[in-house]
Protein backbone atom coordinates (compact mmCIF):
# COMPACT_ATOMS: atom_id res chain seq x y z
CA UNK A 1 0.00 0.00 0.00
CA UNK A 2 2.63 2.01 0.58
CA UNK A 3 4.79 1.37 -2.30
CA UNK A 4 1.00 2.60 -4.29
CA UNK A 5 0.94 5.95 -2.66
CA UNK A 6 4.43 6.56 -3.00
CA UNK A 7 4.27 6.24 -6.78
CA UNK A 8 0.93 7.87 -7.31
CA UNK A 9 2.81 10.96 -5.22
CA UNK A 10 5.65 10.92 -7.45
CA UNK A 11 3.22 10.66 -10.38
CA UNK A 12 1.05 13.38 -9.42
CA UNK A 13 4.75 15.66 -8.92
CA UNK A 14 5.94 14.52 -12.72
CA UNK A 15 2.60 15.84 -13.67
CA UNK A 16 2.07 18.99 -11.99
CA UNK A 17 2.53 22.33 -14.02
CA UNK A 18 5.59 24.54 -12.64
CA UNK A 19 4.40 27.18 -10.49
CA UNK A 20 3.91 30.73 -10.93
CA UNK A 21 7.51 32.61 -11.63
CA UNK A 22 8.90 29.18 -12.42
CA UNK A 23 12.19 29.28 -15.18
CA UNK A 24 13.87 27.17 -17.41
CA UNK A 25 17.10 28.40 -17.22
CA UNK A 26 18.02 26.78 -20.37
CA UNK A 27 15.80 29.41 -22.40
CA UNK A 28 17.80 32.45 -20.82
CA UNK A 29 20.65 34.42 -22.95
CA UNK A 30 18.86 32.63 -26.42
CA UNK A 31 19.81 35.84 -28.82
CA UNK A 32 16.21 35.93 -30.82
CA UNK A 33 17.23 39.18 -32.83
CA UNK A 34 17.35 37.47 -35.75
CA UNK A 35 14.16 35.99 -35.96
CA UNK A 36 12.51 37.12 -39.41
CA UNK A 37 8.11 35.78 -39.53
CA UNK A 38 5.20 37.28 -40.27
CA UNK A 39 2.03 38.87 -37.97
CA UNK A 40 -1.44 37.26 -37.72
CA UNK A 41 -1.80 40.29 -40.35
CA UNK A 42 0.40 39.26 -42.80
CA UNK A 43 2.91 41.84 -42.15
CA UNK A 44 6.12 41.37 -41.39
CA UNK A 45 8.19 41.33 -38.74
CA UNK A 46 11.69 40.63 -37.28
CA UNK A 47 14.29 41.07 -34.46
CA UNK A 48 15.15 44.41 -35.38
CA UNK A 49 11.36 45.17 -33.41
CA UNK A 50 12.97 44.73 -29.65
CA UNK A 51 15.15 47.52 -30.19
CA UNK A 52 12.71 50.07 -29.88
CA UNK A 53 11.10 49.28 -26.79
CA UNK A 54 12.93 49.25 -23.17
CA UNK A 55 12.24 45.43 -23.03
CA UNK A 56 9.63 43.15 -24.51
CA UNK A 57 7.39 40.00 -23.60
CA UNK A 58 6.74 37.29 -25.93
CA UNK A 59 3.77 34.86 -24.81
CA UNK A 60 3.74 31.56 -26.84
CA UNK A 61 0.55 30.40 -26.75
CA UNK A 62 -2.25 28.51 -28.53
CA UNK A 63 -6.10 28.87 -29.41
CA UNK A 64 -7.72 26.14 -27.59
CA UNK A 65 -6.15 26.85 -24.27
CA UNK A 66 -8.13 29.15 -22.09
CA UNK A 67 -4.85 29.45 -20.11
CA UNK A 68 -3.34 31.26 -22.73
CA UNK A 69 -6.51 33.31 -23.62
CA UNK A 70 -6.54 34.33 -20.60
CA UNK A 71 -3.04 36.11 -20.98
CA UNK A 72 -3.85 37.85 -23.69
CA UNK A 73 -6.14 39.82 -21.88
CA UNK A 74 -2.98 41.49 -19.34
CA UNK A 75 -0.95 41.32 -22.45
CA UNK A 76 -3.09 43.96 -23.89
CA UNK A 77 -3.15 45.59 -20.52
CA UNK A 78 -0.01 46.25 -20.50
CA UNK A 79 0.20 47.34 -24.15
CA UNK A 80 -2.18 50.12 -23.51
CA UNK A 81 -0.51 50.94 -20.03
CA UNK A 82 2.92 50.85 -21.11
CA UNK A 83 4.15 51.97 -24.26
CA UNK A 84 7.85 52.01 -23.44
CA UNK A 85 7.08 47.81 -23.51
CA UNK A 86 7.21 45.95 -26.30
CA UNK A 87 4.01 42.85 -26.16
CA UNK A 88 4.14 40.63 -28.41
CA UNK A 89 2.43 37.17 -28.75
CA UNK A 90 3.29 34.14 -30.37
CA UNK A 91 1.19 31.71 -32.00
CA UNK A 92 1.31 28.19 -31.78
CA UNK A 93 0.21 27.18 -35.49
CA UNK A 94 -1.93 23.66 -35.75
CA UNK A 95 -5.76 22.80 -37.13
CA UNK A 96 -7.49 24.52 -34.22
CA UNK A 97 -4.87 27.64 -33.87
CA UNK A 98 -4.42 29.53 -37.11
CA UNK A 99 -3.52 32.88 -37.81
CA UNK A 100 -7.29 33.21 -38.89
CA UNK A 101 -8.52 32.49 -35.99
CA UNK A 102 -6.13 34.30 -33.77
CA UNK A 103 -6.80 37.65 -35.51
CA UNK A 104 -10.61 37.58 -35.07
CA UNK A 105 -10.13 36.52 -31.66
CA UNK A 106 -7.81 40.05 -31.19
CA UNK A 107 -10.62 41.79 -33.27
CA UNK A 108 -13.40 40.57 -31.23
CA UNK A 109 -11.57 41.46 -28.10
CA UNK A 110 -9.67 44.70 -28.64
CA UNK A 111 -6.77 43.34 -28.36
CA UNK A 112 -4.30 46.05 -31.01
CA UNK A 113 -0.67 44.16 -29.54
CA UNK A 114 1.02 42.29 -32.51
CA UNK A 115 0.98 38.38 -32.81
CA UNK A 116 3.15 36.81 -34.76
CA UNK A 117 4.15 33.26 -36.05
CA UNK A 118 6.52 30.72 -35.14
CA UNK A 119 9.76 31.01 -36.77
CA UNK A 120 12.88 28.44 -36.61
CA UNK A 121 14.71 30.71 -34.02
CA UNK A 122 11.47 31.10 -31.65
CA UNK A 123 11.09 27.71 -32.52
CA UNK A 124 14.23 26.38 -30.91
CA UNK A 125 13.06 28.28 -27.84
CA UNK A 126 9.88 27.20 -27.15
CA UNK A 127 10.70 23.60 -27.69
CA UNK A 128 12.52 23.51 -24.77
CA UNK A 129 9.49 23.51 -23.23
CA UNK A 130 6.10 21.64 -23.35
CA UNK A 131 4.47 23.75 -20.96
CA UNK A 132 2.26 26.52 -22.93
CA UNK A 133 1.85 29.01 -22.15
CA UNK A 134 5.02 30.51 -21.92
CA UNK A 135 6.60 34.12 -21.55
CA UNK A 136 9.69 35.49 -22.34
CA UNK A 137 11.27 38.71 -20.92
CA UNK A 138 13.39 40.10 -24.01
CA UNK A 139 15.88 42.55 -23.50
CA UNK A 140 16.31 45.76 -25.72
CA UNK A 141 19.09 43.84 -27.52
CA UNK A 142 16.96 41.15 -28.06
CA UNK A 143 18.26 38.61 -25.93
CA UNK A 144 16.20 36.27 -23.37
CA UNK A 145 16.79 37.36 -20.05
CA UNK A 146 14.11 35.90 -18.40
CA UNK A 147 11.38 32.86 -19.17
CA UNK A 148 8.19 31.89 -17.71
CA UNK A 149 7.07 28.83 -17.94
CA UNK A 150 3.98 29.46 -16.03
CA UNK A 151 0.65 32.05 -16.27
CA UNK A 152 1.06 35.24 -14.78
CA UNK A 153 -1.53 36.52 -12.30
CA UNK A 154 -1.87 40.09 -13.36
CA UNK A 155 -0.62 42.79 -15.92
CA UNK A 156 0.98 44.22 -13.03
CA UNK A 157 3.42 41.21 -12.24
CA UNK A 158 4.23 40.98 -16.14
CA UNK A 159 5.09 45.18 -15.78
CA UNK A 160 7.24 44.37 -12.28
CA UNK A 161 9.35 41.57 -14.58
CA UNK A 162 9.57 43.98 -17.57
CA UNK A 163 10.92 46.47 -15.24
CA UNK A 164 14.07 44.40 -13.85
CA UNK A 165 15.69 44.64 -17.45
CA UNK A 166 14.15 47.88 -19.04
CA UNK A 167 17.32 50.00 -20.53
CA UNK A 168 17.27 53.29 -21.96
CA UNK A 169 15.97 53.95 -24.91
CA UNK A 170 16.59 57.21 -27.34
CA UNK A 171 13.24 58.18 -28.29
CA UNK A 172 12.99 58.28 -32.36
CA UNK A 173 14.20 61.58 -33.58
CA UNK A 174 14.26 60.89 -37.64
CA UNK A 175 17.67 61.28 -38.39
CA UNK A 176 17.67 57.99 -39.82
CA UNK A 177 21.20 58.31 -41.66
CA UNK A 178 22.65 59.77 -38.40
CA UNK A 179 24.49 62.65 -40.68
CA UNK A 180 23.04 65.00 -37.65
CA UNK A 181 20.05 66.47 -39.72
CA UNK A 182 16.41 65.50 -40.36
CA UNK A 183 15.68 65.94 -44.05
CA UNK A 184 14.00 64.60 -46.99
CA UNK A 185 16.52 61.80 -47.63
CA UNK A 186 15.82 60.22 -44.04
CA UNK A 187 11.95 60.46 -45.01
CA UNK A 188 13.16 58.55 -48.49
CA UNK A 189 14.75 55.75 -46.46
CA UNK A 190 12.14 55.34 -44.06
CA UNK A 191 9.95 55.38 -46.97
CA UNK A 192 12.02 52.28 -48.98
CA UNK A 193 12.15 50.63 -46.30
CA UNK A 194 8.25 50.50 -45.16
CA UNK A 195 8.25 49.02 -48.73
CA UNK A 196 10.83 46.82 -48.46
CA UNK A 197 12.95 48.36 -51.17
CA UNK A 198 15.36 48.50 -48.63
CA UNK A 199 16.22 45.85 -45.54
CA UNK A 200 15.12 47.90 -41.94
CA UNK A 201 17.79 47.95 -40.19
CA UNK A 202 17.98 48.37 -35.96
CA UNK A 203 19.14 52.03 -36.38
CA UNK A 204 16.72 52.66 -38.83
CA UNK A 205 13.68 51.74 -36.78
CA UNK A 206 15.06 52.86 -33.56
CA UNK A 207 15.95 56.18 -35.53
CA UNK A 208 12.48 56.23 -37.76
CA UNK A 209 9.74 54.40 -36.04
CA UNK A 210 7.86 57.99 -35.34
CA UNK A 211 5.10 56.62 -33.75
CA UNK A 212 5.94 53.98 -32.15
CA UNK A 213 4.30 50.71 -33.82
CA UNK A 214 7.11 49.19 -34.07
CA UNK A 215 7.53 48.92 -37.74
CA UNK A 216 8.67 51.59 -40.32
CA UNK A 217 5.76 52.53 -41.79
CA UNK A 218 4.98 55.27 -44.90
CA UNK A 219 3.44 57.37 -41.77
CA UNK A 220 6.44 57.74 -40.19
CA UNK A 221 7.80 58.72 -43.08
CA UNK A 222 4.93 61.51 -43.59
CA UNK A 223 6.06 62.71 -39.72
CA UNK A 224 9.79 63.11 -40.93
CA UNK A 225 9.54 64.76 -43.96
CA UNK A 226 6.72 67.27 -41.88
CA UNK A 227 9.71 67.98 -39.49
CA UNK A 228 12.27 68.47 -42.40
CA UNK A 229 9.96 70.99 -43.57
CA UNK A 230 9.71 72.43 -40.12
CA UNK A 231 5.49 71.96 -39.87
CA UNK A 232 6.16 70.24 -36.76
CA UNK A 233 9.12 69.71 -34.39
Amino acid sequence: MKKTTAIILILLMLLTPLGAGAQKRDQVGTDVSGFSSTDVNGGTINGSVFGSYRASVVCYFAMWSSRCLSQLELLDEVHTSHPEYGVFGLLLVDATSTAELAKAYLESKGYTFTVFLVDSVWQSVVDQSVFIPQSHIVSNAGVIVESWQATFSSADKIVERLDLYAADVQAPDGDVNADGSVDATDALIVLRMAMGIIPVTQDALRHGDMDGSGTLEAADALIILRMAMGIIV
